[in-house]
């Protein structure tokens, strides 16, 4: 089992254990409830597309591949007031890292691959607006928000017909960072799964769009030697952005103590 199913299976074994025995033998009544820590995985439809490495990686030349969806991983603690809950919690976006993305130049001809890996930590604050309520289900409104630490790292590795094409450069890895926003809405149900666990189902927006992205390393790249520090470029001397925003569903575990 791969992607966030085994990641939240994990967190979920982990806090089973810690939640107590005595616990177990008492019946669920949601509006009574107060503190419950949880786990939460989903995807996302990405707007990534090529962005992280095409408009940086020479101009002119066309990719075979792309990042498709976005992958995400949180963990943290919910604090119930009957009408509201508020949700503390620390996610981790994680895009599928894509190897052996080929670039080719004029007439097909293969000059070099890429692997590209986008990543962002997000520590985040929310709110659930309880919308309709019975002892063992809700509906809620929640509403989100973080402060995302967004990192990029692209790996080149050239052709002799690449080495040719950039007599300058040589295989080469960049890093490159920035922080951004994240607003996110949704719309969740959250029932009785079994003892004092619930199960929340919950879809909706995440706006999360990213500029300034910065080197963190020294590195010589398709844009000529930069040092930590400096500003991403693009190949028309740009500012270099992601769009980490799209409609997302999401599932997680509620371990009410």
């Amino acid at each position: 089992m791969r992607g966030p199913a085994a990641g939240i299976f994990v967190l979920a074994g982990l806090l089973f254990l810690l939640v107590p025995v005595s616990a177990q033998a008492r019946k669920l009544d949601l509006a009574n409830e107060s503190f419950a820590p949880y786990v939460r995985g989903g995807y996302q439809m990405s707007n990534l597309q090529q962005s992280s490495f095409a408009g940086s990686s020479g101009a002119g030349n066309e990719f075979q591949g792309d990042i498709p969806f976005l992958a995400n991983y949180e963990f943290g603690f919910v604090y119930s007031i009957r009408e509201v809950s508020l949700r503390f919690g620390f996610e981790v976006i994680r895009p599928r890292a894509e190897g052996g993305i080929r670039a080719n130049g004029a007439g097909g001809v293969e000059l070099f691959s890429v692997e590209t890996d986008v990543s962002a930590y997000v520590p985040r604050l929310g709110l659930d607006i309880n919308i309709k309520q019975w002892p063992s289900s809700r509906i809620f409104l929640n509403a989100s928000y973080g402060m995302a630490n967004v990192t990029v790292q692209n790996s080149y590795a050239f052709t002799t017909a690449g080495q040719a094409a950039y007599p300058a450069l040589a295989n080469f890895r960049e890093e490159v960072k920035a922080s951004a926003a994240l607003h996110e809405y949704a719309l969740g149900w959250e029932y009785n799964a079994f003892d004092m666990t619930t199960l929340v189902l919950d879809a909706g927006y995440r706006y999360l769009k990213v500029d300034g992205l910065s080197h963190n390393l020294d590195v010589t790249n398709f844009q000529g030697t930069v040092a930590k520090g400096a500003a991403a470029l693009d190949n028309a001397g740009a500012a270099r952005g992601l769009d980490l925003s799209g409609y997302f569903a999401s599932l997680h575990l509620r371990f009410w103590l």
